[in-house]
């Protein structure tokens, strides 16, 4: 090629996916949107923001996916008594491993991250649970994408439903399984 001549981009320039060892969830109220600090497999840090438009969808798809990896015959699908009692013990499950394990600092960014706005989300089911694709707009920022287990996933969730609270945003879009408050409300008190 010679000096004259454009430059040929490198295609995997144009595709580079950054993926997601951890994150914070950090609600900024001058914004009004949620932050997600991340570092990456190589250890560096970036951030990119979520609506709360999108996170109600990403939200509501997650639930979706968490609850058919649970329920693997049609007939636990249509009982809703036995799927809601199955997920809040699982989440029970994910809030005691995370409980247990080690505790990570939470991540810090610098003041100007040069932080993207999540266009999209998708969500991929795999062998050991499910990749999360976190998309910018179209020429924006990178994609990034992060494998969890369910009960990481499950984690995440809860993690969101912290934020949510945090921001005083609306918490309807999470099950009854998932806020123990709504799910001691719903059972009630018995007497024998």
């Amino acid at each position: 090629m010679d000096a004259g001549s454009p430059r040929m981009k490198n295609v995997s320039e144009e595709t580079k996916v950054r993926k997601i060892k951890s994150f914070t969830a950090e609600y900024l109220p001058t914004e009004d949107r949620i932050r997600l600090n991340c570092i990456d497999l190589d250890g560096g840090t970036f951030a990119f923001w979520f609506t709360q438009r999108l996170l109600n969808k990403f939200i509501a798809a997650s639930v979706l996916k968490i609850e058919k990896s649970n329920l693997k015959t049609e007939a636990m699908q249509n009982s809703r008594a036995y799927a809601a009692s199955l997920n809040h013990l699982e989440q029970q499950v994910a809030r005691q491993q995370k409980l247990t394990g080690p505790q990570i600092k939470p991540i810090k960014v610098q003041a100007n991250p040069g932080a993207w706005l999540c266009q999209s989300v998708d969500i991929v089911t795999v062998t050991q649970g499910f990749q999360l694709q976190f998309k910018p707009e179209e020429g924006g920022g990178e994609k990034c994408t992060m494998v969890l287990t369910t009960l990481e996933y499950r984690n995440i969730l809860d993690i969101m439903f912290k934020t949510y609270t945090k921001a005083d945003w609306s918490i309807g879009v999470f099950p009854s399984w998932l806020d123990n408050s709504r799910q001691l409300e719903q059972t009630g008190s018995l007497l024998n």
